[in-house]
């Protein structure tokens, strides 16, 4: 494996474990004897399940909204700050050519992940707000989390 898909592979791995995690939050505690007792004379027992599945929710979107990036930057060209311009700058003609053609090619599904409505709602989460309302919003809205604004 050439070593610019190692950062891909990183993201993708801190995604399905943080994924795994928002999982297991969802899970009830164990029905122990003394549980199963205590639910029996009344008692409700609670579960703290939303910081645990919110907080890894939110990692597993991070983690994933950042391999698109990570495939522009280590493959194409990704001109969004002033360093990566003046190293692009610094490439030969071919392989910014190369570079700038991969990047036309990748653009749609790179555009279309990035048009996501829990991206875009995880964007905010992350930095405008971060409180995660416009994240739980997204769940319970009903449409598709998985299309673009306007496909509802």
């Amino acid at each position: 494996m050439h070593k610019l898909w190692r950062g891909i592979d990183l993201k993708l791995e801190y995604a399905e474990f943080h994924l795994d995690e928002t999982f297991k939050a969802l899970v009830p505690p164990k029905r122990t004897r003394r549980v199963i007792a205590m639910e029996a004379s009344g008692t409700i027992i609670s579960h703290e399940w939303q910081r645990p599945f919110f907080a890894h929710f939110d990692a597993f979107l991070s983690a994933t909204k950042s391999v698109p990036d990570i495939i522009r930057a280590c493959f194409g060209k990704d001109d969004d700050n002033r360093e990566m311009r003046k190293w692009f700058k610094q490439l030969t003609d071919d392989e910014q050519a190369r570079r700038s053609q991969f990047s036309a090619a990748f653009s749609p599904a790179f555009d279309g992940f990035r048009n996501m409505s829990l991206i875009k709602a995880r964007n905010i989460s992350d930095h405008r707000t971060g409180d995660g309302s416009e994240i739980d919003q997204e769940i319970h809205s009903g449409k598709s989390l998985t299309d673009p604004p306007g496909n509802e």
